[in-house]
């Protein structure tokens, strides 16, 4: 009996000691404390100290000038101790961010293939200053683990300055993903011309050194997968989100739209821009969805979507002020044919190997056949349960001729939707139906034969489940010596 015990005590310790051993690779992780003096400098000097995994935890309370950019790297976190609340500008921030450098970016996110996360967490940013940016990613990666390269998260942006974007992302150097979640954007004031710009993002050149998103136009597309920057759970006050020309491909999901705007603007609530070679040398956006947002109270916005180009998901969006804001379909090239002129294109940049000879200005019948589908232009885009009291909002074409280029049931569709048990039994060969309740996307492959086209990707965002996980190693059970 004695040798039984001794053998189960032995097995019990092993199994413990291997236990711990399979999380000490995040157990390791150090924690070095900010305090008293949270200088941008002093901060900077214990980021540069610390190791991959690391937290950089900035304790101190009350407001503090940065006049000098900073830099997060290496896998790392920055962490300011704020918490946004459940909607809204709810939330607690116990250190404000002065911002009130002139150039460049407050604060600065490089990543690089497998490693951690880097996380910018907890802060709230204010200022005059005119940095570029308030923060600038760049660098390529999607972490250790495939869930993304970078997070941005629990930071409230006061009515912080800067001069180009609040929040610039580009991934010139390789595929970069990640998530910005649970933010504020938040400015006041009821012109239209005073409003934040969220994002705005660049993606792999690829095997071209001329053509910005190159490389993100050239592999899958993806929808549903991880190979997009989400944006979930924010709030924005007066406050818009634009993904670029170059190679743009994001999720924008689970968002509250707000405003207190009192006259109409050229706004959207979130802006894909066109492909551009009129001196930006950029292919457009790549892909977007847009799901699950509401958008409330007097916003003025002219578009919920304003889709200039690229591959679209738009579906369970919620309107509940605004008569006449629409989700507009545009060949951005049409609206001035100098962005993206096939004539004198010669493939240098973002152009095919034996590019068409087409009337961009005006592509009428006899180009069509020779140049359909415009590159980059709307295609494989579906659109559906998007309400304004209780209807739902039927997309526009802007510009003459995008019907041309642009046409339902064939560059996009507007499925019947409801429950995904309440999807019909019976359905036509090539019709779709989109589910309101698991946002998944079926089409009829054969008579009465549904097969799942879309599923959104996993929510909430994985990067967000290490809020809760327990990295602390196991402690040895008194009595048993660990040599």
């Amino acid at each position: 009996m004695q040798n039984k015990n001794v053998k189960f005590k032995i097995i019990f310790f092993l199994i413990f000691f291997l236990s711990g051993f399979l999380v000490w690779g995040n157990a390791s992780a150090d924690t070095h404390t900010v305090s008293g003096d949270c200088s941008a400098s002093v901060v900077q000097t214990a980021i540069d100290a610390a190791s991959e995994g690391d937290s950089i935890d900035v304790t101190c309370t009350g407001t503090v000038t940065w006049s000098t950019a900073i830099t997060l790297s290496g896998g790392k976190t920055l962490k300011g101790g704020g918490v946004k609340g459940s909607s809204g500008t709810d939330g607690t921030w116990p250190l404000t961010i002065n911002v009130t450098l002139s150039s460049a970016s407050a604060i600065n996110i490089v990543n690089d293939n497998s490693q951690a996360a880097n996380r910018l967490t907890g802060f709230k940013f204010q200022g005059t200053g005119a940095p570029e940016y308030i923060i600038f990613v760049e660098g390529k990666g999607t972490g250790v683990d495939g869930k993304g390269a970078f997070r941005i998260d629990n930071n409230y942006f006061n009515n912080v300055s800067y001069t180009t974007r609040m929040i610039m992302t580009d991934g010139t150097t390789g595929k970069l993903t990640g998530l910005v979640d649970q933010n504020i954007f938040y400015t006041p004031g009821s012109s239209n011309s005073n409003y934040y710009n969220i994002g705005y993002q660049n993606t792999f050149m690829g095997t071209s050194e001329t053509c910005m998103g190159f490389g993100s136009y050239s592999r899958p597309v993806g929808f549903g997968t991880d190979d997009f920057v989400f944006y979930e759970d924010n709030y924005l006050y007066n406050s818009i989100f634009e993904t670029s020309d170059g190679g743009g491909r994001l999720v924008v999901r689970h968002n509250e739209f707000d405003s207190n705007f009192t006259s109409d603007g050229q706004l959207s609530a979130l802006d894909g821009h066109g492909a551009d070679t009129g001196g930006h040398n950029c292919i457009g956006i790549v892909a977007n969805e847009f799901y699950n947002n509401t958008v409330s109270h007097g916003i003025k916005y002219t578009q919920m979507v304003y889709a200039r180009g690229g591959k679209w998901r738009i579906f369970n969006n919620a309107i509940d002020y605004l008569s006449g804001l629409t989700i507009n379909l545009m060949d951005y090239r049409i609206w001035n044919p100098s962005v993206l002129d096939w004539k004198t294109c010669s493939g240098d940049f973002c152009c095919p190997v034996t590019p068409p000879q087409c009337d961009v200005e005006h592509p009428g019948a006899d180009d069509f056949e020779e140049c359909y589908p415009l590159l980059n232009q709307i295609q494989d885009t579906f659109i559906w349960n998007n309400l304004y009291e209780g209807d739902n909002i039927m997309p526009s074409l802007d510009e003459e001729p995008a019907p041309t280029y642009i046409a339902l049931n064939r560059d996009y569709w507007m499925p019947s939707y409801g429950t995904e048990a309440n999807r019909p039994a019976t359905c036509t060969i090539n019709t779709y139906y989109g589910s309101t309740d698991t946002n998944k996307l079926w089409k009829c492959t054969a008579s009465n034969t549904w097969t799942l086209q879309y599923e959104s990707y996993t929510y909430p965002h994985p990067l967000r489940s290490e809020e809760s996980s327990d990295t602390t190693a196991p402690a040895v059970p008194s009595g048993l010596a660990v040599s």
